[in-house]
């Protein structure tokens, strides 16, 4: 075994650096963080090539003198902490004195700081961790930060980065969150000299959250104010009707510190049970201020996670936010009909120009009662009841229904023709998921499924047969501005698959039509993430398009477990016959097909030796 032997502080210096500083986003987060502290109420966030290359954080704060300037590169050095106690009453975003020390560690810092009473600024190098010159010079007040190379002397680490696109998006998304809880100062993005976004500092969270996430978002929301035990939860939730496939438009302030709790979150969503669909997500950007010895920002270096002392207390007044914000929705809402999975029990009759009976599949649970009315050939007006637990509320509403053609699966069987195949014939299915088949000396037993979805994969990859049907009403999808950049890189592409969608400004895209063999949950839902995917990953662009093909075969197909008719089972084993030797996996690489010989089961049967 080696001898056990002190690091030297260069080495030592280089591993605490690395575990503090994780890549450009680190970097950012603390600049920014420590911009705020300073009382700034202008900060200026400028990146180049995922801020691997440049970062530049200018802000018109407190600035430093020239002996704090010095001092704050050493390892825990902090203006926000003096003893212990302090530990457990943190008003800052920043305390643990390891910022500077660790950036300067693993990067090129060029600092220029300047105290409002003073004439000069002073101007200090620092490279491995080390001032190299302290100079004054000439500046505004406040300080700017510059960080060059970063990494330059851990090629380990810098190997383990993601691609430019994928860093910037992490940084896009912090500065986004560190904007949206200091609507008091004006907020300035650029990436690669290019304006991202800018604020205003008029400390109106509304007009911050319209130039992030867009006008759709903003008309969607609902306000949230409630205090109760000395726990303050304000900000804004969205109407029911307005949700989202993941939980990335969720957001969430203590002390006005951007945190991750499953408290809250699960608060937030419990109070949506009763009004949203599965699967299905609502956005929020909500603050709590709560006494800050009651909560405990120390249990994780990157201060994202926090622990409460009174979970409990937390999660009511949330939930009761939530459920009051409800009322403030007296508006009239409009209401896209193109899911089957709220299926309403109400059937509607004689709606003027509608002809026969529909149903109508809003995206909410409510039951929906009496004096329909037709306000034009799409939009109709009623009455309904919201029913919570054993308590009645009524409330009038004018919402526009639009009818969509829901029924595209069946559609789409009805498109192909069928081509008989004598040697062949379906027998039925089993468990609702395999089909079996009889073929002269030979059965066959084949995941439904995995079969479809193949099919519709080889349709996808080559562009034939993909039906699109035009949405009624166009859906607008709010992206992350970078997400939207991603996507409308592959526009053509996935227009040539029917999902056809343009730039609708700010961070929106606007969809006009669909395949059939989709609905337009689903399609918003794989775009969301396809935009992510893109962002993150360094694959090419054909090789992630072929991924999303994927899922979206997987979305389409028959699901296992689904009973289906004898002509739908004979149209896929049609399709199959035509293609069989291009159909043996499922675009996931899973067996399609099992044939088991006549002269196999004759032998298990003991008919033949």
């Amino acid at each position: 075994m080696q001898k056990i032997r002190i690091l030297d502080k260069e080495i030592a210096g280089l591993i605490a650096a690395g575990e503090v500083i994780e890549r450009p986003l680190s970097v950012v987060k603390e600049l920014v963080e420590n911009a705020i502290d300073a009382n700034s109420t202008k900060i200026i966030v400028e990146i180049k090539k995922g801020g691997i290359s440049y970062i530049k954080v200018s802000d018109n704060g407190s600035g430093m003198s020239k002996e704090d300037a010095e001092n704050a590169f050493y390892k825990h050095a902090t203006s926000k902490l003096f003893e212990k106690n302090d530990l457990f009453n943190i008003k800052t975003l920043g305390f643990r004195g390891e910022a500077l020390s660790s950036i300067s560690m693993c990067s090129k810092v060029e600092l220029i700081t300047k105290e409002k009473d003073n004439l000069n600024a002073w101007k200090l190098n620092v490279i491995d961790g080390l001032v190299t010159d302290c100079t004054e010079t000439g500046s505004v007040d406040g300080s700017i930060f510059i960080v060059r190379d970063l990494f330059y002397n851990i090629p380990v680490r810098l190997k383990f980065l993601k691609s430019e696109m994928a860093e910037t998006a992490m940084i896009t998304n912090l500065i986004e969150r560190l904007a949206i809880s200091c609507p008091h100062i004006s907020f300035t993005y650029k990436i690669d000299e290019k304006e991202q976004f800018f604020t205003s500092g008029n400390n109106e969270l509304k007009d911050v959250i319209y130039n992030i996430f867009g006008e759709e978002f903003v008309n969607n929301m609902l306000k949230v104010e409630y205090i109760q035990d000395n726990i303050k939860v304000y900000g804004f939730t969205g109407k029911p009707l307005y949700n989202k496939a993941n939980r990335n438009y969720q957001l969430f302030y203590v002390n006005n510190r951007f945190i991750k709790t499953p408290i809250i979150q699960y608060a937030l969503e419990n109070a949506y049970k009763s009004s949203i669909m599965t699967k299905r997500y609502p956005i929020a950007v909500l603050f709590i201020e709560i006494p800050y010895n009651d909560v405990d920002i120390n249990v994780h270096p990157n201060k994202m996670e926090i622990k409460f002392f009174n979970e409990k207390s937390v999660f009511n007044n949330v939930n009761t936010a939530i459920n009051n914000s409800f009322l403030f929705d007296n508006k009239p809402v409009e209401i896209n009909i193109t899911d089957k999975a709220a299926i309403i029990d109400k059937l509607i009759n004689d709606i003027n120009d509608i002809n026969n009976k529909k149903e109508v599949y809003p995206e909410q649970n409510e039951k929906i009662y009496d004096d329909w009315k037709i306000v034009n050939n799409n939009t109709v007006s009623y009455d309904f009841y919201v029913s919570e637990d054993d308590n009645v509320e009524e409330t009038e509403i004018n919402a526009p229904i639009v009818f969509i053609k829901n029924d595209v699966k069946n559609e789409e069987f009805k498109q192909i023709d069928i081509v008989e195949d004598v040697s062949v014939k379906v027998v039925g299915e089993v468990y609702s998921s395999y089909i079996i088949c009889e073929r002269t000396d030979e059965m066959l037993i084949i995941d439904k499924h995995a079969l479809h979805e193949r099919i519709i994969y080889e349709k996808l990859i080559t562009g034939k047969e993909i039906n699109s049907q035009t949405l009624l009403t166009p859906i607008i999808i709010n992206l992350g501005h970078l997400e939207k950049s991603a996507l409308m890189t592959v526009r053509e592409q996935i227009n040539k698959i029917g999902i056809i969608f343009e730039d609708f400004g700010s961070a929106d895209i606007i969809i006009r039509s669909i395949p059939q063999i989709l609905n337009i949950n689903d399609t918003e839902e794989l775009l969301e993430e396809f935009s992510k995917i893109l962002l993150s990953s360094k694959n090419q662009a054909d090789v992630l398009l072929n991924k999303f093909y994927y899922d979206i075969a997987c979305k389409s197909a028959i699901k296992a477990g689904k009973s289906s008719s004898l002509e739908e089972l004979n149209i896929l084993i049609n399709e199959y016959l035509k293609n069989a030797d291009s159909l043996k996996y499922c675009p996931h690489g899973r067996p399609i097909i099992l044939n088991i010989t006549k002269k196999s089961l004759e032998k298990h049967f003991k008919r033949i030796v």
